[in-house]
């Protein structure tokens, strides 16, 4: 009996030590819902938008997407792309690293970071008052 006892004790050890993908993993695609932004108002104002813009988290560290990643542009009509780092939380594209955010009231340095949520994505463009996107895993 003792025998047995150590056996299933083993085999459920390590059926429980085995480690799973981490279903919060960065790395897949995401589809556009609305953006973010505060006019000083105090809370954050979420907009939803109709938009087939996506962007593609790869597991070498790339990203891509079929809109500007420099900007909260709801629009698809281009492609861009650039890398991210876990570590940071941050995303630098490729075609507009060291440059200017416009957005209103002003403009801003580009500092991209990025929060995951379950299946939400938000990109937060660092201006003084709130500025993001939203977007949902595919």
């Amino acid at each position: 009996m003792s025998k047995k006892l150590l056996l299933i004790i083993t085999v459920v050890s390590t059926l429980l030590s085995c480690s799973k993908e981490d279903d919060n993993t960065i790395v897949g695609k995401y589809k556009m819902i609305g953006i973010i932004y505060n006019i000083g108002a105090g809370e954050d104002i979420f907009r939803s938008e109709n938009s087939n813009k996506t962007i593609e988290f790869h597991s070498n560290g790339t990203i891509t997407s079929n809109g500007e990643l420099c900007s909260m542009s709801i629009e698809a009509n281009s492609t861009s792309s650039g890398t991210y780092s876990i570590e940071k939380l941050t995303i630098n594209p490729d075609d507009c690293n060291d440059q200017p955010i416009n957005t209103a009231p002003g403009t801003y340095p580009l500092n991209i970071t990025f929060e995951l949520n379950g299946n939400e994505l938000i990109l937060d463009y660092g201006c003084t008052e709130s500025c993001g996107s939203k977007y949902l895993r595919q």
